[in-house]
C-alpha cells in the first residue's frame, strides 16, 4: 500500500507541475512546494520529539545535499514541463536508478560495473534516446523543447547525485536529515525565486494554487515521512520498485488528464527504460566465498 500510494503521488507530480506552470512561474512552483514540504515534515520531526542537528558541519552537508537533490530538480522539473509533456518528464525520472548505477561505480568502493549492469545501462539509454527523438526532434518545434528535455535529464543527475551523496549520511536520522535538507533548499531557493519571478506579481488560478499545495503536502512533505517509513519496514531495495510505477503513472495520468497524446515509440521507451533498471539491480554479483 505504501508503495502504491509513493508511485501515485509521484507519478501524478509532474502532470501537477504541468498544470501549475500554467499560471505560476517555475521558481515559485518550487519554492513554495519545498516550503509545504518542510513545514509537514517539520511539524512530525516535533511530535516525535527529535531535535534538529546542533553543529554547522551537518547543516552544511545535508543542506548540500538538499540543494543538489530538492531545489536545483525541483526548478528544473517546473521549467522543462512549459515545454515538454508531464509523461515525457516521468520518464526521464524514471532513468535515476542508471544514474545512481553509473555515480556509485565511480565514488563508491562497493557498488562496481559488471557486463550485466553495463546491458542495463545500455537498454535505458536506447530508451530516452527513442524518447528524445520522438519528443524533440520529430516534434520540430524548435530549441526550448530540447532545453526541456535536457532539463528532466539534468534532474535525473541531480536526484542521483544526491542519492550517493546520502549513502556518506552517518548516525543521522532519516526524518532528521529530510527536514534539514527541506528548510535549506527552502531557505537557498526564496531568494532566487523572489528575484527571478517575483512572486507578489504573480495572480496564480485556482487550478495552480491546489496543485502547489498537492505538490508540497502531498508530494513533498507527506511522501518523505511515507519513504523513510517504508524504508525502515521493507528496506532501501523495496522502496526501489516504485520506480517502476512512476513513469506508468506518469504518463497515463498525463494522457487522461492533460490529454497528452499515446504513442508507440513512448511504449517502447518505458520498455527500453524499465528492462534497464531490472538489469542492473537484479544481477548483482555474488560474493565470493573463501
Amino acid at each position: 500500500m505504501y508503495l502504491l500510494f509513493l508511485g501515485l503521488v509521484w507519478g501524478t507530480a509532474f502532470m501537477f507541475n504541468k498544470i501549475a506552470v500554467q499560471s505560476i512561474p517555475p521558481m515559485t512552483i518550487a519554492a513554495s512546494r519545498i516550503s509545504l514540504g518542510a513545514l509537514v515534515v517539520w511539524i512530525i520531526l516535533r511530535h516525535r520529539k527529535l531535535q534538529l542537528p546542533s553543529d554547522l558541519k551537518s547543516w552544511a552537508y545535508i543542506g548540500l545535499v538538499g540543494i543538489l537533490g530538492t531545489a536545483f530538480p525541483f526548478m528544473l522539473v517546473s521549467w522543462g514541463v512549459k515545454y515538454q509533456n508531464a509523461g515525457t518528464a516521468a520518464i526521464c525520472m524514471s532513468l535515476i536508478p542508471l544514474n545512481t548505477f553509473v555515480l556509485a561505480h565511480f565514488l563508491t568502493h562497493d557498488e562496481k560495473m559488471s557486463w550485466m549492469k553495463l546491458a542495463g545501462l545500455l537498454c535505458g539509454i536506447v530508451g530516452i534516446l527513442i524518447l528524445f527523438i520522438d519528443a524533440t526532434l520529430l516534434e520540430g518545434s524548435g530549441l526550448l523543447p530540447i532545453l526541456g528535455f535536457l532539463a528532466f535529464l539534468l534532474t535525473g543527475f541531480f536526484y542521483s547525485l544526491s542519492g550517493v551523496m546520502i549513502r556518506h549520511f552517518k548516525n543521522k536520522n532519516p526524518l532528521v536529515a529530510a527536514t534539514v535538507m527541506l528548510i535549506c533548499s527552502s531557505l537557498a531557493i526564496w531568494p532566487l525565486a523572489m528575484a527571478v519571478d517575483q512572486p507578489w506579481a504573480v495572480t496564480p488560478d485556482a487550478a495552480g494554487v491546489w496543485s502547489i499545495i498537492f505538490l508540497g503536502i502531498m508530494a513533498t512533505g507527506t511522501a518523505t515521512i511515507v519513504l523513510v517509513h517504508l524504508t525502515h519496514l521493507a528496506g532501501a531495495t523495496f522502496v526501489s520498485y516504485n520506480t517502476y510505477l512512476v513513469p506508468i503513472v506518469g504518463v497515463f495520468s498525463g494522457y487522461f488528464w492533460l490529454d497528452e497524446p499515446l504513442k508507440e515509440t513512448t511504449f517502447a521507451s518505458i520498455l527500453f527504460v524499465l528492462v534497464g533498471i531490472y538489469l542492473t539491480e537484479r544481477w548483482k554479483p555474488t560474493a565470493k566465498k573463501r
